[in-house]
């Protein structure tokens, strides 16, 4: 998969490319008779992007394939996000040309041109502008004669214009939900008063096995995005936070923070540099696990200064959100 720098896109390939969060919006999102027809059991990931690199600033995008009613070939669902500011006339004619490029990976993975296989389009539309044309590829055209509309292409495309959708109709339990309202929500005024009540709704996620992963991805978008220095984005976040977790994430807000700072820093920065963020980190964690247990043991903070690289740092973030006491986390950090 190639690097991706843009925040939206991030948060959007990792959710959507949980196959069973892409179930759960499908199920939710597709039409009644579509669902019906398609089994979702065999939904899967056919090609991360399609989208042209020019254009990664505005799109993100991911190909899915199912197996419909008694058929043994797929019928394809691409999923479209939108970011730009502005609203685009232009947008379906991009449409079929990913539509195309679909038509010709099917040819090429199984040696048939025909016939076509189905393509179920679907647009994720967050831009700051209303959608203002219709859901159709002929409304391109304007007002044509009814005698040539039969010599024009024409296919309909599923549009979630997430300014159209009120609240309580995108809110729910699963993380997708959270995400559709922080694309609602991002380019407006509200953005940091609404991040409280979305991450509220995810508290149950910190028991499942990604819950940690998943709020770690959250929380870094929100950095990223929130027009507020360190110490707000903080208070921000606390707010959604059940008391108990509180030092945990705040660990992870260090590490944001420290990621912001090296931004722009190539490769061959100082080791002194490397080792003094080393250090900040552990002293974040340590800070952490001190607010989670009441303690901090010295054997424990002896083995977290020996660890060098954030990656187990962060394992040890999630470990402190999820065992019951001390004695389970040094089981734990026997296995680092």
């Amino acid at each position: 998969m190639k690097k991706i720098n843009n925040p939206h896109d991030k948060l959007f390939k990792k959710v959507w490319s949980d196959p069973e969060a892409a179930k759960q919006f499908f199920a939710k999102h597709l039409p009644k008779k579509i669902c019906n027809l398609i089994n979702l059991e065999t939904l899967k990931i056919c090609k991360d992007s399609f989208v042209d690199k020019s254009l990664e600033e505005f799109f993100s995008d991911i190909l899915y394939s199912a197996l419909f009613g008694n058929k043994r070939d797929p019928i394809y669902l691409y999923l479209l996000l939108e970011h730009k500011s502005y609203f685009d006339r232009l947008n379906p004619r991009q449409l079929l040309e990913y539509i195309q490029m679909v038509w010709d990976q099917h040819a090429k993975n199984t040696k048939k041109d025909f016939p076509l296989p189905v393509v179920i389009p679907m647009i994720l539309y967050h831009g700051e502008e209303k959608w203002s044309i219709g859901t159709n590829f002929a409304s391109m055209y304007g007002d044509i004669p009814e005698v040539l509309k039969p010599y024009v292409p024409d296919f309909k495309y599923m549009l979630m214009d997430l300014s159209d959708f009120v609240d309580n109709r995108i809110m729910g339990e699963y993380v997708w939900n959270a995400v559709l309202m922080l694309f609602k929500y991002v380019s407006g005024p509200e953005y940091a008063d609404k991040i409280p009540e979305i991450l509220k709704s995810l508290h149950n996620e910190f028991n499942k096995d990604n819950g940690f992963r998943i709020l770690e991805t959250l929380l870094r978008y929100i950095y990223s995005t929130v027009n507020k220095g360190a110490v707000e984005y903080k208070e921000v976040i606390k707010k959604a936070l059940p008391k108990d977790k509180e030092g945990v994430i705040m660990t992870l807000a260090d590490m944001f923070r420290n990621e912001g700072r090296n931004e722009g820093r190539n490769e061959g920065r100082s080791e002194g540099i490397r080792i003094g963020e080393e250090r900040g980190l552990h002293k974040a964690l340590m800070t952490a696990i001190s607010s989670r247990f009441d303690d901090l043991p010295n054997d424990i903070a002896l083995k977290i200064e020996k660890i060098n690289d954030e990656e187990s740092l962060l394992s040890l973030t999630q470990e402190a959100v999820k065992c019951n006491d001390l004695g389970e986390y040094r089981n734990f950090l026997k296995r680092i």
